[in-house]
């Protein structure tokens, strides 16, 4: 017994300091072999996450919770600190990302020897004989996930365009060792990288690490994706209990919209869902009145990692924290007003050098589109179709009935983390129907993150039956889910397939005849793909509403001129020195309507996706 809890708090010291050896380790193995290592490039981007598993709160802090956060915990430091010096103008070289990163670490340390008597005990074999179902069946959803996320997106080449401009950010970040950088391909070289810089942070420091190429990067998503899965267990599990935040967990993973968003490679927006269940577990905490800095903090982190990630995403969860503080201020306003002051606090502390970075990135992309350049992604008929079939029957009357157990259980009625799906559930309504009072974003991409308060609400509704019941009744909620999902995520994996062997013979026969001056024109669909594969300069040809900055409206204004074939086309092509258009020509526009081939110009080759007009 005293050898037991002599240990019992050292846990988080020996991980602390395991994860600042693999950090030195990997700078010494770099300088002494002269070349790096992909498993050191990775192993270094999450280790701050388990040097700090000392500051997490006490709900959170105890083996395997901790274990399960420190990934995330670890990839929200690291970009935190990646942002910040890019954004004060620090290098992000070698060097300096090695000496970042081993600070993180040497602070989780000096924090775990400062905090260790307060560690509370693993209890690993107690937890795993009072529940051996509970590790098997997460384990479960977490493969089962896997395996349908592999239906989506395994293999090459992948589904989706988006990809292509992200990998193109980072090996340009990789290159000039800093994130405000400017696409030399894109519309014409003269437009910003516009993407968030969470993701981008993270694969540039990657590959500066490692020397590695962007290979791995390719289905960089897929971990996030899967890390999205256990932070929804840990969000469920840590409110309402193991078997509640089990049920979470395999919702999420066979959610046919969850592998839809990964069909089109929204990498932002899983990266994103990866941290948005866990400041939802702090406002959870909030709404009990748990007033504790490590709570506070706990959600400043997050929230910075957030905007600093995806910005729709964090506009949606600021919204939904309105709603829930509203709430908490309600039930208890003093208690709440400190809890909020003190994340404010920390958020400002933590993400003063991220605000700086978006400032300033802000500055280079002209602003915003006027929300008239989104109102055909507004909410429709469509919409509701799209979210009736790749959310599934099956899990919207789950949700449903545990909504219903909610509003029935006197029990989970009067706890108030009980009504964060729903506050959840809110923040998207407002966003996706602030057309209404002009807001600009593109409204209808809030649905893609309806798995996150369903699977809670199936949860919290499995929580309130007897325990093998719920067991059984999740099962076979997934049993009866999975295939749909696998057929769905099928489905959404053709719909976006733009490369495949006939596209990609296309594009090697015209990057052969491409001259260094030749500029493309390329329809949405090629538009993000071109400058990748091609490494020239490239106007796309995007709709409005998939502008991410108002600097490219114009360009992409004339790209669409260019396309359409008038006799105008012809003056423009000539200006702006497009030689060759790239359409594919089953992608429709954000109308629905067909791509218009170019009648002034003569098709050089032809496929089911891609067909290339030399003007």
């Amino acid at each position: 017994m005293r050898a037991r809890q002599k240990w019992t708090g050292r846990e988080e010291e020996v991980l602390a300091l395991a994860a600042l050896i693999v950090v030195v380790g990997a700078a010494f193995f770099r300088v002494a072999s002269g070349h790096g290592s992909a498993v050191f490039g990775v192993g270094c981007l999450v280790a701050p996450g388990f040097a700090a598993t000392a500051i997490l709160p006490t709900e959170v802090r105890s083996a395997p919770i901790s274990w399960l956060l420190a990934p995330p915990l670890g990839f929200a430091i690291t970009s935190i600190l990646l942002i910040t010096a890019s954004g004060l103008g620090l290098p992000l070289t070698e060097a300096a990302i090695y000496g970042l990163l081993a600070a993180a670490c040497a602070a989780g340390l000096v924090a775990a020897r400062r905090f260790s008597p307060s560690s509370p005990a693993a209890r690993l074999r107690e937890r795993a004989a009072a529940a051996p179902e509970i590790p098997i069946l997460l384990a479960g959803a977490v493969l089962l996930g896997v395996g349908l996320q592999a239906r989506a997106i395994g293999g090459l080449p992948l589904p989706g365009a988006d990809w292509a401009h992200y990998l193109l950010y980072s090996t340009e970040i990789a290159h000039h060792h800093g994130l405000l950088l400017h696409n030399p391909y894109w519309m014409l070289g003269n437009e910003p990288f516009a993407e968030d810089p969470g993701v981008p942070s993270l694969y540039g420091a990657y590959l500066i690490l490692s020397g590695h190429g962007a290979g791995l990067l390719y289905h960089g998503i897929w971990v996030f994706a899967a890390l999205g899965i256990l932070t929804s267990y840990v969000f469920v599990r840590t409110l309402f209990g193991d078997v509640a935040g089990v049920a979470a967990a395999a919702v999420c993973a066979v959610a046919p919209l969850t592998q839809n968003v990964l069909t089109w490679h929204g990498l932002a927006n899983v990266y994103a869902i990866m941290y948005i269940p866990l400041v939802l577990l702090a406002a959870g905490m909030m709404l009990r009145g748990r007033d504790s800095a490590r709570w506070s903090g706990f959600m400043a982190l997050f929230l910075v990692a957030l905007v600093a990630g995806h910005r729709l995403s964090f506009l949606i969860t600021l919204v939904a924290l309105a709603f829930l503080g509203a709430l908490s201020l309600a039930r208890a306003p003093r208690e709440t007003l400190k809890f909020l002051l003190r994340t404010l606090l920390v958020g400002a502390a933590v993400g003063f050098g991220v605000a700086v970075y978006l400032v300033r990135q802000t500055n280079q992309l002209g602003g915003l589109q006027s929300y008239k350049a989104y109102l055909p992604t507004k909410l429709t008929n469509a919409t509701f179709e799209l979210v009736a079939n790749y959310l599934s029957w099956p899990l919207i009357v789950a949700a449903v009935a545990g909504l219903a157990i909610v509003l029935l259980s006197r029990r989970l009625r009067v706890d108030p983390a009980s009504y964060v799906p729903l506050g959840f559930i809110l923040g998207l309504a407002v966003v996706g129907y602030s057309w209404i009072v002009h807001f600009p974003t593109e409204y209808s991409r809030v649905v893609y993150y309806l798995p996150v308060p369903i699977a809670a609400l199936v949860g919290l509704g499995l929580s309130a039956i007897p325990r093998r019941a719920a067991v059984a009744i999740g099962v076979l909620l997934i049993a009866v889910s999975a295939p749909l999902s696998y057929t769905r995520a099928g489905e959404a994996r053709d719909f976006f397939s733009f490369v495949d062997p006939g596209s990609e013979r296309g594009l090697a026969y015209l990057s052969r005849r491409l001259e260094p001056g030749d500029v493309v024109a390329a329809d949405r669909c090629w538009s993000f793909l071109a400058s990748w594969e091609l490494r020239h300069r490239v106007l796309g040809g995007l709709d409005p509403s998939l502008s991410l900055a108002g600097s490219e409206a114009r360009p992409a204004s004339i790209a669409r001129k260019i396309l359409v074939g008038s006799r105008e086309s012809v003056v423009l092509a000539k200006r702006y020195g497009v030689h060759y258009a790239l359409i594919d020509p089953i992608c429709t526009d954000e109308e629905g309507r067909p791509p218009a081939v170019p009648a002034h110009g003569a098709p050089v080759y032809e496929s089911t996706h891609l067909v290339i007009i030399r003007f």
